[in-house]
């Protein structure tokens, strides 16, 4: 349970790296954080186990007893400000500095909303929370490790084109281009699950994997909106970088590859587009956890004595 823990804790830093940016939690903050969550989910657990016993809960009670854990934090205005904060016409007042990153947003918006008309949402949550297989394993411990300082790196202003910067450009586009791969795979999987009915299975995702990376972005023409996601992704740019077959020609500020180029200044807007695509996922959790807050909120302002209703 430490361990998961400390995962949400990180994840909650990076969510709040990508949607407030001026906002930072310190060593004693998430210190506090941590043992918070150790206290939420020791009621959350003898409520559980009470309600076996036949126990009945209100839901304004619980919401009370929750929100004393957290230090009177919230209340149902707190509530609705949260949740208004994390609506889609709020993530879209942003500058989007050269990426397509509202397009992102949108996409995965549609995806959670589309969930939630197939009646997938339980399912499209628990895939992007699988943790049993190595490859999305490896995808979301490097998103909490490494984009944090990945992005103060291609956002810092201004971003100077040096012997120093382009060589570090090039690298994190080649290390964000293999991991672009294992994303592409989870958006096919979770398409097929919210449009196409079709359960996530293991196998199927292992399966996936296997194939040439060729045949698997093609797979995503029958994806609606999805064109936008594949612009930052160059194949023959990723190869040529992991094969160290590229030259850097500083005079003209460009990068010379298999009989192409591209400038210093489109590859860092490419690389900080594909860290955008990596880092959109985490919108799925924040239209889910929203969408749960809006069920919580109604409940809070027009049934706070209605028990609590387990499925």
């Amino acid at each position: 349970m430490e361990e998961e823990i400390k995962q949400f804790v990180d994840e909650l830093k990076f969510q709040l790296k990508n949607l407030y940016p001026d906002k930072r939690i310190s060593a004693t903050k998430e210190k506090e954080l941590i043992d918070k969550l150790r206290e939420l989910i020791n009621y959350i657990t003898y409520v559980e186990d009470s309600k076996k016993d036949g126990k009945t809960f209100f839901f304004k009670e619980v919401f009370n007893n929750l929100s004393d854990i957290l230090g009177g934090i919230l209340d149902a205005d707190k509530l609705k400000k949260m949740i208004d904060s994390m609506s889609l016409t709020q993530l879209l007042d942003i500058d989007p500095e050269g990426t397509y990153v509202k397009e992102y947003i949108v996409f995965m918006n549609n995806l959670v909303e589309s969930s939630y008309a197939t009646k997938t949402t339980k399912d499209l949550e628990k895939f992007f929370s699988n943790i049993n297989i190595p490859e999305i394993i490896g995808f979301y411990q490097f998103m909490y490790s490494k984009l944090d300082e990945i992005s103060d790196f291609l956002f810092k202003k201004p971003f100077r084109y040096t012997s120093n910067s382009i060589p570090k450009l090039i690298d994190i586009y080649g290390t964000l281009s293999g991991y672009y791969e294992t994303f592409i795979k989870l958006i096919i999987s979770a398409y097929g699950l919210v449009y196409e009915s079709k359960p996530f299975k293991e196998s199927e995702f292992k399966k996936l994997s296997k194939k040439n990376f060729g045949s698997i972005i093609k797979l995503t023409e029958k994806i609606l909106d999805f064109d936008v996601f594949r612009k930052p992704y160059d194949r023959t740019l990723r190869n040529k970088i992991i094969h160290k077959d590229f030259k850097i020609d500083y005079n003209n500020r460009v990068i010379i590859y298999s009989s192409q180029k591209i400038s210093f200044k489109k590859l860092l807007i490419k690389t900080r587009n594909i860290l955008e695509v990596l880092g959109s996922i985490i919108y799925i959790y924040n239209f889910i956890s929203r969408k749960k807050l809006q069920k919580a909120h109604q409940l809070l302002i027009t049934e706070e004595n209605v028990p609590i209703k387990y499925k």
